[in-house]
């Protein structure tokens, strides 16, 4: 943290002296103002350019984005039907449903089983700090299997969470580098709870990395 602040400063402090070397005060008499017109002219354009070096890009630079899972009614086993049952999740019916008889799967995509928060957050320097949590209406998250895709100016790349979790909700993070500029963040995959599996496509978080 402490090395952006310091670049921060080390950029205005050269903007400020940028500024100082084309004052009025330094200007050439009037009699020879043609041959000065041309540095004060300039000055502007110098301070433009170091300014949009280091400018935020035009997103913002934090964003959240929470997607809903979604649980393939015609996964669920037979005991995440009976731990529906037990504790009243009504998710593909299976509070109700007779064992013996099938579970509804009219619901395009499957039916609600809870979400996921993606936050993607600038540091400065082109790092980026990322952080998801999973959320559950079916019972205790057992394990996650999840892909965090990552685009930015310095390339794409993609990060695997994966395995026993433990808690519910289920949470977990990273920072890196991605450069300067858009970047944008998105993640897919499943989340296992105790009556079945929950798939999501989560919509992407842009921001503007410093």
């Amino acid at each position: 943290m402490r090395r952006f602040v310091i670049g921060a400063l080390s950029v205005a402090s050269s903007l400020a002296f940028l500024a100082a070397t084309v004052t009025p005060e330094t200007a050439a008499p009037a009699t020879a103002a043609p041959a000065t017109a041309a540095p004060e002219t300039a000055a502007p354009a110098i301070a433009t350019r170091e300014a949009a070096a280091v400018s935020p890009h035009s997103d913002p630079r934090g964003a959240t984005v929470t997607t809903p899972l979604f649980a393939d009614c015609s996964r669920v086993s037979v005991s995440g039907r009976e731990y529906a049952r037990r504790h009243g999740i009504d998710v593909c019916g299976a509070s109700t449903t007779p064992p013996d008889a099938a579970l509804r799967t009219e619901a395009v995509g499957g039916e609600e089983c809870g979400a996921l928060t993606l936050t993607a957050t600038s540091w400065g320097g082109g790092v980026v700090a990322l952080a998801w949590q999973t959320s559950s209406l079916t019972g205790p998250i057992a394990r996650v299997d999840l892909a965090l895709s990552v685009s930015g100016t310095a390339g794409a790349t993609v990060h695997r969470f994966a395995g026993q979790t433990g808690a519910t909700p289920a949470r977990e993070g990273m920072v890196g580098y991605v450069g300067q500029g858009l970047a944008v963040f998105s993640m897919s995959g499943t989340v296992e709870t105790a009556t079945g599996i929950c798939s999501l496509s989560s919509a992407p978080a842009r921001i503007g990395v410093r």
